[in-house]
C-alpha cells in the first residue's frame, strides 16, 4: 500500500503523472526489540515475527483481537494492516528495548515486567 499518491494532471491530451511514494521497509531494530507481550490495563497483546529473513513480518494479536500484521509506514511507527488509519509507534530506550507502544486508535501500552 503507498504510503503517498499524488496524481497531477499537466495536460488534458496526455494521461496524469502519478507519483506515489513507498512506506519505508520495517527497520530491523523493530524486528530485535518488539516481540513480547505489552499490556494496557487488562488488555494484553503479544507481537511476534513470524517468518525468516525477507519473508520476515510482525504480527500482533491479543485479548478479543484477531492476528493483524504490522506493515512498513514509516521509521518506528507501523500500520495496523486491515484497520483503518491504525497504526503502532514503538518508543526504545538508549539499549534498543521498547519503553511503550503506542496503538491507534487503542491506546499506550507498556511492556509486561517479564518483559521489562
Amino acid at each position: 500500500m503507498p504510503d503517498f499518491k499524488l496524481v497531477a494532471p499537466f495536460e488534458p491530451t496526455v494521461p496524469p503523472a502519478v507519483f506515489v511514494r513507498e512506506p519505508d521497509p520495517i527497520p530491523d531494530e523493530l524486528f530485535a526489540a518488539l516481540p513480547g507481550t505489552y499490556e494496557m490495563g487488562a488488555i494484553k497483546i503479544t507481537i511476534e515475527v513470524r517468518g525468516h529473513d525477507s519473508l520476515r513480518k510482525l504480527v500482533a494479536s491479543g485479548t478479543a483481537m484477531p492476528a493483524i500484521s504490522l506493515g512498513p509506514y514509516r521509521g518506528r511507527t507501523l500500520r495496523l494492516e486491515g484497520v483503518q488509519d491504525g497504526t503502532a509507534t514503538a518508543t526504545l530506550d538508549a539499549d534498543g528495548r521498547v519503553t511503550e507502544l503506542v496503538l491507534l486508535p487503542t491506546g499506550v501500552f507498556l511492556p509486561t515486567a517479564d518483559e521489562g
